[in-house]
């Protein structure tokens, strides 16, 4: 049996003999010199001062012994630590989403995941855009990214979670008692374009950050002009609480608005006859490694949207 330089030098140094270090490991003492000679003439220098007795190990022989004993315990570590990962007891994985599409939807598969791999950390700290994440996950900045199915882009893979339309949110005040309908389970509201126009376009319109030009495609589609409320919002419960206050009307996505308060003050109308319905997709960049603990986090993600009939598919 071999033995490496690190137990042979241990031995030398610990026994400070040949001899009792041949003894030590069940070897000759030939066999122990000629190894040491060969180690010193691969260093270049002394390992053993052989005029000590007991036998000293020189500086370079301490450096080398030492270097061998770090090596051995990053050897160590990474096999712990591979173990750990490859039976996801360790582990990062960051998602790209927003605050509002968390709690609207992650929340069910990433609890799950956290309770059953406690030992990985999850990272729900990225607050994105949708058309914001395609680009994070081509530049390795997330692993997993939530967003429609239309702004992904070449290097990216994903599966289907789940169908998505947009709603237009009016008050619920007696003026616009005629228009839409109070939020329901049962996702049933009327159309955008069935409704009284001249209502519609009563009260300006409350704006996100990224999407301006949508005041003039609902202007275009009821033949009548909208107006802006001079305001960008980005966060749909606070949009909704805007409108719910009786100032603005607002666009939404229906999937998100169910953890608002805000929406019992509110009616809306069902605008998939303007704004197409957008099928929401996980994805992640296919030309990084996606690790397993990714992969199951995505699959929790996915099994615990079903059931949950505003995310069916």
């Amino acid at each position: 049996m071999g033995f490496s330089a690190l137990e042979i030098l241990t031995a030398i140094e610990d026994e400070g003999s040949f001899r009792g270090a041949a003894e030590a490991l069940g070897v000759t003492q030939p066999y122990l010199s000629q190894f040491v000679q060969r180690l010193e003439n691969e260093c270049q220098g002394t390992i053993v001062d052989r005029t000590n007795r007991p036998l000293r190990l020189t500086e370079l022989g301490q450096f080398y012994l030492e270097s061998r004993r770090r090596i051995a315990m990053i050897e160590t570590e990474t096999s712990r630590f591979c173990a750990d990962y490859a039976h996801l007891q360790i582990g990062h994985i960051r998602i790209a989403s927003n605050g509002e599409r968390t709690n609207a939807m992650l929340v069910p598969g990433v609890s799950e995941f956290v309770r059953r791999y406690p030992g990985i950390h999850v990272e729900l700290t990225l607050e994105n855009h949708l058309e914001e994440i395609p680009d994070i996950l081509l530049a390795g900045k997330a692993e997993i990214g939530v967003l429609f199915e239309g702004l992904m882009k070449k290097g990216l893979n994903a599966y289907p979670l789940y169908r998505e339309r947009y709603l237009f949110a009016v008050p619920d005040t007696e003026f616009f008692a005629d228009v839409g309908c109070r939020y329901n389970e049962e996702r049933q509201y009327p159309k955008f374009l069935d409704a009284d126009s001249k209502k519609l376009t009563t009260l300006p319109l409350l704006q996100t950050v990224l999407h301006h030009e949508r005041t003039l495609l609902l202007s275009r589609a009821v033949g009548r002009e909208f107006t802006n409320l001079n305001m960008d919002v980005r966060q749909l419960g606070t949009r909704l609480e805007f409108v719910a206050s009786g100032i603005c009307s607002a666009i939404c996505q229906e999937s998100l608005i169910g953890p608002y308060a805000a929406r019992t003050n509110c009616r809306f109308l069902s605008m998939e006859d303007v704004l197409p319905i957008q099928t929401v997709v996980i994805a992640w960049n296919e030309h990084v490694y996606q690790s397993r603990a990714s992969k199951i986090l995505c699959e929790m993600i996915k099994e615990g949207l079903k059931g949950q009939k505003q995310y069916k598919i």
